[in-house]
């Protein structure tokens, strides 16, 4: 099995059950590393459809940005995820420093509409 096909199992092993003993916090990261763009810069997301960029920037753009926030938040992060609940939070965590650093990035790009102001809560 591939790297990535394993860390895609990861992924969907977080969103349904952690196993009782833990995951490892570098292949939980390893894992969000890699599903966030993914996540992200599905075109049915308002990370596509609200800014005026190719799903390359979209992906180039996340890859960064959570591999900045891991960092940030890495001492923060127990060595196991044990719950999902956790991995949750932590995903979240991420997640939204991610997303504001895409939109902070791409701010000049963002495409100005009812809808995309619904999407990302500006209205």
């Amino acid at each position: 099995m591939t790297r990535k096909k394993v860390l895609i199992l990861i992924l969907s092993l977080l969103s349904t059950e952690i196993l009782a003993e833990g995951i490892p916090k570098d292949l939980f990261l390893s894992a969000a590393e890699t599903g966030f763009p993914v996540k992200f810069c599905n075109p049915q997301t308002p990370f596509r459809q609200c800014f005026n960029i190719t799903p390359q920037e979209c992906e180039e753009t996340i890859s960064s940005a959570t591999r900045v926030c891991i960092k940030k938040s890495n001492n923060q992060i127990p060595n196991f995820i044990t719950s999902r609940e956790e991995a949750g939070q932590i995903g979240k965590d991420i997640g939204s420093c991610a997303g504001q650093a895409f939109a902070l990035t791409h701010r000049k790009k963002f495409i100005i509409s009812d809808q995309c102001n619904k999407m990302l809560h500006l209205q």
